[in-house]
């Protein structure tokens, strides 16, 4: 027995029930904290550091409806255009923590990254397909600085395949400094 149970006088079944709320919250900071390091956000950001004063242009409305996470329900992919400094990776890393509070897996990707592990796995066609399975699998997946660079005809086909199968079942974050 606790120091709760006699200070509270707790039956054993509100005892036990705290024991059971208290497990069930330390379990959901552990995921937290667990899916936090898988998606390896570049920035540790989040909406309520975001200064919506500049840029003046962002519907702060848009962003807080796609906080509630109800895009990832219907697949919706989501595209932060503008120039650099605006606060693109911000708002896809504040959304991605929102999407992974609300249960939803996430990576977080920069086209830089994303050509470096491609070029670690690129002769070895299991661990490629390894790692494309691994970014399709997420429920939201970042992918930051998308048109930072011209890819390579091994990253632009390996782009195609990943959001292929992404289209329609999983929504993907963009980032770019260059508009469609």
């Amino acid at each position: 027995l606790t120091k709760d149970f006699f200070k509270e006088n707790l039956t054993p079944i509100d005892l036990i029930e705290k024991q059971q709320q208290t497990e069930a919250s330390w379990n959901e900071g552990n995921r937290v904290d667990r899916w936090l390091k898988y998606a390896k956000f570049e920035i540790d950001k989040t909406l309520q550091d975001f200064d919506f004063s500049y840029p003046t242009k962002i519907n702060k409305t848009l962003v807080f409806e796609l906080a509630s996470c109800r895009y990832i329900k219907d697949a919706i992919n989501v595209a932060f255009l503008g120039p650099t400094g605006v606060g693109k990776t911000h708002l896809a890393s504040a959304l991605g923590r929102e999407a992974i509070y609300a249960g939803s897996d996430v990576r977080f990707l920069s086209l830089r990254a994303l050509n470096e592990l491609i070029d670690k796995v690129s002769d070895n066609s299991l661990k490629l397909r390894h790692l494309i399975n691994s970014l399709i699998r997420p429920k939201v997946l970042v992918l930051d600085e998308i048109a930072l660079f011209e890819p390579n005809e091994v990253l632009a086909k390996f782009l195609v395949e990943l959001l292929l199968n992404r289209h329609l079942k999983k929504s993907t974050i963009f980032t770019s400094n260059k508009s469609f």
